[in-house]
């Protein structure tokens, strides 16, 4: 796909001659050149893309001159990575299944209860100080995106000092800021108990799998489940794959198919160049579960107890006590509990009171899950995405 993007920009379009035009696209369109990561602009994700892309300028210019071509390419073009196009191989014989399995009730509990404990870490953390324990790794707090030597911007990791700036900027006292971003070196959680961490989506989910799988011993299991999600780019399905060779059940979810062409709709009106796949495509995708029992390459085990919930929650969700769920293809990852989604956001603002959030697993309810998106500019106002449809792994036995 990446070799298809770079020949229609080379053959199109040209390049972008100047610092002075590319600022100028750049304002008039908001683009970026795009990175292997998402690229913070004006507080926002525009581009997930790898570095064969060509800059997402390039394609706005293209769009501009074939809205129709672009359209039908752009269509073709949106889908995830599928189950056959993972990076490298993983398997788990019939003794680590099993043995994940007699560990599930050890796994499940210790993960819940790290969902619970970054919640409520933020939570307190947000009353008492104004600002989270957590920052988004992919947020204005923790990338800045810089013009190298050949005016080609690029993305880089905030320094600590200047993440300790940013927080001096918010009016925070010097005390609150040192404790949060500490001078000196930490040898140990304990020396700096109030240091801020990153945070994302996946992230938490792979955080709190993670404490589970090792307190029940299967740090080998762990390991290689976490080098495949890693090698995959750090995907949502990819997890789920993994999770489903253990043993796990994936399930599609979609509160009422009725409304898929009208989502479908609203998304590219929204979003018309689909940036990182936002789009849910939930027309396409339920036809194709519905008929080849596949969501993103993934074999789905039910397609019917999560179907149709309306503005309830899914029993099927209410029983777990651990799933891991993504939204839109992918484009959101979000763990959860007992019907109950807590997920945290990459791009979200530090003094952000929903940067880790819990809400019932019911879109088409107001206020509920799964959400996301940096709440500030989406349209409309402070306000979040809502997901509308996706696959959720659920542990065995439940």
């Amino acid at each position: 796909m990446n070799s298809l993007y770079t020949a229609l920009a080379l053959a199109l379009i040209p390049r972008a001659a100047s610092r002075k035009e590319r600022l100028q696209l750049r304002q008039a369109g908001g683009c970026l050149t795009s990175g292997h990561s998402p690229v913070p602009f004006q507080g926002y994700s525009l581009l997930w893309a790898s570095r064969a892309w060509p800059r997402y300028c390039d394609i706005q210019w293209m769009k501009s001159f074939f809205p129709a071509f672009f359209a039908v390419a752009l269509s073709l073009f949106s889908l995830p990575i599928s189950a056959s196009a993972f990076q490298g191989n993983l398997s788990f014989s019939e003794e680590e299944v099993q043995q994940h399995q007699e560990g599930l009730e050890t796994i499940l509990s210790v993960a819940s209860k790290c969902l619970q404990q970054d919640l409520e870490t933020h939570q307190q953390f947000m009353k008492k100080y104004g600002v989270s324990k957590f920052y988004g790794e992919n947020a204005s707090f923790a990338k800045v995106v810089e013009l190298d030597a050949f005016g080609q911007e690029k993305l880089r990791d905030t320094t600590d000092e200047e993440k300790r700036q940013k927080l001096r900027e918010k009016g925070f006292a010097e005390s609150l800021v040192q404790a949060l971003i500490p001078s000196q070196k930490c040898r140990k959680a304990s020396d700096c108990p109030m240091k801020m961490e990153a945070t994302s989506c996946v992230g938490l989910a792979l955080k709190c799998l993670k404490r589970g799988f090792e307190a029940a011993g299967q740090n080998e299991i762990w390991a290689r489940l976490r080098k495949f999600t890693r090698d995959n780019d750090v995907t949502g399905n990819s997890l789920q794959y993994g999770l489903q060779l253990l043993g796990w059940r994936v399930i599609y979810w979609n509160p009422d198919p009725r409304l898929n062409r009208e989502w479908d709709e609203s998304e590219r009106r929204t979003y018309p160049t689909n940036p990182k796949y936002i789009w849910g495509r939930h027309s396409v995708t339920y036809k194709k579960v519905m008929e080849e029992g596949t969501y993103g390459g993934l074999h789905v085990d039910d397609v019917t107890s999560a179907v149709g919930f309306g503005k309830s929650t899914p029993q099927v969700f209410k029983r777990a006590p651990f799933f891991v769920g993504i939204g839109h293809q992918g484009y959101h990852v979000f763990p959860g509990m007992y019907g109950r989604v807590v997920e945290a956001h990459s791009m979200r603002d530090v003094t952000d009171p929903l940067e880790i959030q819990a809400e019932l697993f019911s879109p088409l309810t107001p206020g509920e899950g799964p959400q996301g998106g940096p709440r500030s500019i989406l349209p409309g106002g402070h306000k979040s995405d809502t997901y509308r449809s996706g696959i959720v792994a659920v542990p065995p036995g439940f």
